[in-house]
């Protein structure tokens, strides 16, 4: 009982201060003492009030937990992952480790906030989600270059093994196959590219960019999240997991989990908007009750005042902003083609089988149907210029979702359902299909991508303008920017007035 105890204190401790790190090093870093100061304080005394309360607010009893082996066994697979991924440039990197690699840069050698560097607009400044890679950053502020790479090294494997812990967690099973069903799990798109005849070769049927030019409608499997996007993987599986356990365990759960959902949004907006529907959820199962209390209050000052930073941020206005823009036959083709290959097949085979033997706890049905009704609602707006609003919004629906039809592959296997029942044959014959996706990607240090990043982090020499470069002339950099004329800047920030005049300060370093 003392070892399950310390496993969940640990666990729920380190995962709170896990996310609240970089909000912190935001706070004192890029905005005024008098702001950054007091919100430090107050999020740090929350932490502590959470680990004081922990036995008299929470109920663990129920919960599972891993033996000793089985967590060096998780943090072996976190180390590998990271590795896939090109953490700390150990291996090929994908092409979004220019942007990664020029911003974990920019944050260790020039002052916060960080000037973008356009002749054009010389008081632009970094406006991006940057809790990922602060930390790192950080320590290359005071160790060099050099230690950015092994502190990113560090820091994403430490995230990765906490979300896989959560995942399970969620699931409330340690287990091996079902870890593994997991992170190859994947929708239906390379059969889809078969059969649409528009491919050229292996890496192309095995690479999976959307649907429907220029909405560009993709939802994106376990596996890739993680080699491509750490940033945004994170924080949403880390903020749903824990969302849907404070709410069900924790004394005042959905004040607690505004407080941790504020402490997503400077990771990424749209995670943080991607959790709203959980908490909601949980906030109208509760009949309201316990929303405000001193964590719900701490975290909407938190949203408010990291909103006001991203408020500064440039406009982004050359896109349909609606998918039936593009003409409503070809919307609802696209759209069907897409909901089918993505998640409808699943879906489908999944109520059949469950229908049949109620594989889904009742607990977790009502969250599988809020994940789906969401992720049926998502692709009908665009926003970003690859659709980020669709790709990263979907993630917390799209993971809970995913561990529901996990769950339902884990206990055909279990059960020995694969034996006698058609349905499940059919279903893990999809999932055979689309687990050569994942596959291409976990095996990118033997096989890498078409596109690699070809920077690093100890290159000093590159500003976020530079980003345009990089991406061979492509006008990308606009994507991270912030205007100095903003409420933010002008109010708010560290650095004001001393860049107010639009003239780049020489400590910046830039040429």
């Amino acid at each position: 009982m003392k070892n399950k105890r310390s496993f969940n204190i640990i666990i729920d401790v380190s995962s709170i201060a896990f996310l609240l790190l970089p909000n912190l090093i935001f706070f004192i870093g890029w905005y005024k003492w008098y702001i950054g100061f007091p919100l430090t304080l107050l999020s740090v005394y929350l932490l502590y009030k959470f680990y004081r309360g922990y036995q008299s607010e929470l109920k663990t009893e129920e919960l599972e937990i891993p033996d000793i082996k089985y967590l060096f066994g998780m943090l072996g697979v976190s180390l590998l992952l990271a590795y896939i991924g090109g953490m700390g440039e150990l291996t090929y990197q994908t092409t979004d480790y220019i942007k990664h690699n020029v911003i974990f840069s920019n944050l260790a050698t020039k002052p916060w906030p960080v000037n973008a560097g356009d002749p054009r607009s010389p008081g632009d400044f970094l406006c991006y989600g940057l809790a990922y890679y602060l930390p790192a950053s950080s320590i290359g502020k005071i160790f060099g270059l050099k230690s950015v790479i092994a502190g990113s090294f560090v820091w994403g494997a430490s995230g990765i093994f906490l979300c896989l812990i959560w995942i399970q967690r969620t699931a409330n099973l340690y287990k091996w196959t079902f870890i593994l069903i997991f992170l190859f799990f994947n929708g239906l798109d390379p059969l889809f590219n078969l059969i649409d005849g528009q491919v050229k070769d292996l890496n192309e049927i095995l690479s999976w960019d959307g649907i429907g030019y220029p909405i560009l409608l993709s939802y994106i499997s376990p596996a890739r999240l993680v080699v491509w996007n750490p940033q945004y993987t994170i924080p949403a599986w880390l903020g749903t997991s824990m969302i849907v356990y404070l709410c069900r365990l924790h004394k005042n759960g959905v004040g607690i989990s505004a407080f941790v959902a504020s402490l997503t949004l400077i990771w990424a907006p749209f995670i943080t908007m991607g959790l709203i529907p959980v908490w909601i959820y949980y906030l109208v199962k509760s009949r309201f009750k316990n929303l405000i209390n001193f964590y719900s209050v701490s975290g909407g000052i938190i949203l408010v005042i990291v909103a006001a930073y991203y408020a500064a941020h440039e406009p982004i206005k050359d896109y349909p902003e609606f998918l039936w823009q593009e003409g409503l036959a070809h919307a609802l083709r696209d759209y069907s083609i897409f909901i089918m290959v993505e998640i409808g097949v699943y879906l489908i085979l999944v109520y059949i089988i469950n229908r049949k033997y109620k594989l889904i706890p009742s607990s977790f049905r009502q969250l599988m149907i809020l994940s789906v009704a969401v992720l049926l609602v998502l692709p009908i707006y665009r926003m970003g210029l690859f659709n980020d609003f669709l790709m990263r919004v979907s993630m917390p629906s799209l993971l809970l979702m995913t561990l529901g039809i996990v769950s339902v592959l884990y206990k055909t296997i279990t059960e020995g359902l694969y034996r006698k029942s058609f349905p499940v044959i059919l279903m893990w014959i999809f999932f055979a299909i689309g687990a050569t996706v994942p596959i291409r990607f976990l095996a990118t240090p033997l096989w890498p991508a078409v596109r690699v990043a070809k920077n690093s982090i100890a290159d000093d020499s590159y500003s976020i303008y530079d980003l345009n470069d990089l991406h061979g002339g492509w006008e990308i950099s606009f994507q991270y920017r912030g205007s100095n004329k903003s409420f933010y800047y002008k109010y708010l920030s560290s650095n004001y007035p001393e860049t107010s005049n639009g003239i780049v300060p020489k400590s910046s370093g830039f040429k």
